[in-house]
């Protein structure tokens, strides 16, 4: 792709969860899974002139059919075309495609569509821009069935993401614009840049600022404006390790324990903590989590994102955290009148400060 797409000191926050073994879920979780196995049906059907079945296809990705209509309807969505046929009496998928120049075949073009797929909040930067070119490039003797390439939509944060680019290759000091989560409104913030990184599907920028010179984390989708600064010197300024980040927050360590029910605990591998995570099973099925992160605040997210399946055990502040967060959400439920069910949650929330700690029993589904 050239040197200029070196510029963009780009990380993607890709981790296993630590445990081994060949059924480990990416840190990515769901989203990032179902990418994986959108590639691996387009290099499974690649493989087969006749194309597969629907239930080939659901036993090679060990998914149901349900999922792999789903997957065949987004591979389509995103260009890449899929032609249907009956053959003795049952219908067949079959990959369509024209290889790109230099590509030794089609499935080389496919693999391009999602990654122009997968790195979108990349756009507005010379990375993405060289890798639709390699994508929408096309041999001019090119015949037969092609792909339909779907036009990207313009991205609110491409412009900042491009002064932000420009700035990390040429070393130079932001000037930012910048509302965060507990900000009333934007201030200011003069920062060096260090590097990009990709987590969850939001792009972040880490970068030193200049007062203080401490390390911190820039949700590009939250920058209003930026204007670039005057030069420094690259060499004095490294990315402090994030191994304890659970996703790019950066803090002192802490050791954390969280419990999982029995009937969420099967999924804590799919949707880890982070990759470094221990996990103890007890005799009823429910497992604890325990980990070190980089302060409690993407803990505290983590764990109230499993709902009336978590309960928060350590440190006091967490639990804490937790306990508060869940009686202010119930007290809106309380003004519009509540079940049975959602009181005895509540008084089970302010129990837990008084006695052993009990399972929240808030009726609540794992967004």
């Amino acid at each position: 792709m050239g040197a200029s797409t070196n510029s963009v000191a780009l990380v993607v926050a890709a981790r296993s969860t630590g445990r081994g073994g060949a059924g480990q879920k990416s840190r990515r979780g769901q989203q990032q899974q179902a990418f994986r196995r959108q590639w691996a049906l387009v290099q499974y059907l690649h493989k087969a002139k006749v194309g597969r079945t629907i239930a080939q296809m659901g036993d090679h990705l060990q998914v149901g059919r349900a999922t792999v209509y789903r997957y065949l309807d987004f591979l389509t969505e995103v260009g890449i075309a899929i032609s249907k046929s009956m053959v003795t009496g049952e219908a067949r998928y079959v990959l369509l495609g024209d290889p790109l120049p230099g590509m030794r075949s089609a499935v080389g073009r496919h693999a391009l569509i999602l990654a122009c797929e997968a790195l979108k909040p990349f756009q507005g930067t010379q990375m993405f821009r060289e890798l639709q070119k390699l994508r929408d490039e096309r041999p001019a003797e090119a015949s037969g069935a092609q792909v339909a390439v779907k036009p990207e939509p313009a991205a609110s944060s491409a412009q900042v993401l491009s002064l932000v680019e420009r700035a990390l290759s040429e070393s130079r000091q932001l000037s930012l614009r910048y509302r965060g989560a507990s900000d009333a409104e934007a201030r200011t913030r003069e920062v060096a840049p260090l590097e990009l990184r990709l987590a969850k599907g939001q792009v972040y920028l880490l970068a030193n600022e200049i007062d203080t010179d401490a390390q911190r984390t820039f949700k590009i989708a939250r920058i209003e404006s930026a204007t670039i600064g005057e030069r420094f010197d690259p060499a004095a300024r490294h990315p402090a390790p994030m191994d304890h980040a659970v996703v790019t927050w950066s803090g002192d360590v802490v050791e954390v324990a969280i419990r999982i029910s029995p009937e969420g605990a099967r999924f804590v591998s799919e949707f880890p903590l982070i990759k470094d995570q221990r996990v103890e099973t007890a005799e009823d099925g429910s497992v604890v989590v325990r980990a070190q992160v980089a302060g409690i605040h993407e803990a505290l997210k983590w764990t109230l994102s499993w709902g009336r399946k978590a309960e928060a055990l350590a440190p006091a502040e967490l639990r804490a955290r937790a306990a508060q967060e869940l009686r202010e959400a119930l007290e809106r439920y309380d003004a519009q009148g509540v079940s049975d069910k959602v009181r005895q949650g509540r008084a089970k929330v302010a129990a837990g400060e008084k006695q052993k700690p009990a399972a929240v029993s808030v009726d609540w589904q794992r967004q």
